[in-house]
């Protein structure tokens, strides 16, 4: 049983000591959650690190604190060259507004609990531009100063994909309409 003990000396009008109070205390319930803790903690940190999704957490001036091994791999960006920079140097969210702006109407969405979905196009380490879809949560809705969460995933392939289907039909409505234009006139 773990136990915690404390000692006190007693002690006569002669400053001697003449015995001892020993106060012994069981602190098994106190263990069994610093465990619990401990594990949990190990847990999360192993979720956090082998995630497929980049993570990043932001403080409440929106400067990156954290970041997963994903992280890296998606922007090509290290621990060193992002931390305690502006998440905005490297994930603009929305170019044609203020920050005042943008910070007012996510604050009122985060703080409800929400999540802001967004796709984004950054440009990584290496100069390329890649496309994330980015979620963003309040790690504490009712407290926002605690910081933000972003979990996002690289949609670039996605994008090329996408990009390359409405070429072909924008080729084929072209198409399609040469031949008859030859015919109406």
């Amino acid at each position: 049983i773990p136990v915690e003990i404390a000692a006190y000396a007693i002690e006569n009008r002669l400053k001697i000591t003449i015995g001892y109070i020993f106060h012994i205390h069981d602190i098994t319930r106190r263990k069994f959650k610093e465990n619990l803790i401990a594990k949990t903690k190990t847990e999360f940190e192993a979720l956090f690190q082998n995630s497929s999704m980049g993570i990043m957490v932001v403080d409440k001036d929106n400067c990156i604190f954290r970041i997963n091994k994903q992280f890296e791999t998606i922007t090509g960006y290290s621990e060193k060259d992002v931390m305690a920079r502006p998440s905005s140097n490297f994930f603009p969210l929305f170019e044609d507004k203020s920050i005042r702006e943008i910070d007012t109407i996510h604050n009122r969405v985060l703080s409800r609990g929400k999540i802001i979905h967004n796709e984004l196009e950054i440009t990584n380490k290496e100069d390329k531009p890649i496309w994330l879809y980015v979620n963003i949560k309040a790690i504490n809705p009712n407290y926002l100063e605690q910081g933000l969460i972003w979990v996002f995933d690289d949609i670039t392939e996605q994008k090329s994909l996408e990009k390359f289907k409405d070429n072909i039909e924008h080729m084929m409505r072209h198409d399609l309409k040469t031949p008859l234009q030859a015919i109406v006139s």
